[in-house]
């Protein structure tokens, strides 16, 4: 059965948020006196949704705050989140050559409100059939629920599936629904991490995608 369903990872894959993120998180922390990072710190801060970014930020003896900074950063990035990001070169014009051949959607840990925004302002209308961000109820990636529950809504197999993101809770998340993946190297995460973590395939540009999903 052919492959023909792409589910894409959002904020390093299709989207690069980093500064709005990072820009964000640091204007929280800065406003309490705590101490902030470099935007190349955040590469390795997301990825497993916003609560999880910050855990990692927060000053240790903090992080029984860390309920009310979640509901800070979430407003504060309500106001930020469009400033600097922007899709990847490269990246419309393989969406655009994708489109007819292949069912196309997104899953992120992203908040789901902020991830229907990004792919909402960001992209064309209609371009992915779901969009998917974090839901209450449903774990994160790499948990494979949220995949297992596209699959069901879209009528599809995990044969007819290929998962696409730049970090190892996609890669994870793809190995544990049983479908392949595609790793990206020009989003956070370094090739090691995709390499060590079951990428099926990896790439480096976003023209080498359909040539890459070819050969599974």
């Amino acid at each position: 059965m052919k492959r023909d369903t792409l589910i894409f990872d959002l904020d390093g894959t299709l989207l690069n948020t980093l500064k709005d993120i990072g820009d964000t998180m640091n204007e929280v922390l800065k406003k309490h006196g705590w101490p902030t990072y470099p935007e190349s710190s955040y590469r390795f801060f997301v990825g497993e949704g916003s609560a999880k970014l910050i855990e990692k930020a927060l000053p240790k003896n903090q992080l029984a705050q860390k309920e009310a900074i979640l509901a800070e950063y979430l407003e504060a990035y309500g106001q930020n989140w469009n400033r600097a990001s922007h899709p990847y070169d490269g990246i419309l014009r393989m969406l655009a050559d994708l489109r007819n051949e292949y069912t196309l959607c997104v899953l992120s840990n992203k908040p789901d409100a902020f991830t229907r925004q990004c792919v909402s302002h960001y992209f064309e209308v209609d371009l992915f059939n779901i969009v998917r961000g974090q839901l209450d109820g449903c774990p994160r990636k790499p948990d494979p629920q949220g995949l297992n529950e596209i699959f069901e809504k879209l009528g599809k197999s995990p044969s007819q599936c290929i998962m696409i993101g730049d970090t190892k809770y996609d890669t994870l998340c793809a190995k544990h629904a049983g479908i392949p993946s595609v790793g990206v190297t020009w989003g956070f995460r370094p090739r090691e991490e995709l390499e060590t973590n079951y990428a099926t395939t990896i790439i480096d540009h976003p023209s080498q995608l359909q040539p890459a999903l070819a050969l599974l």
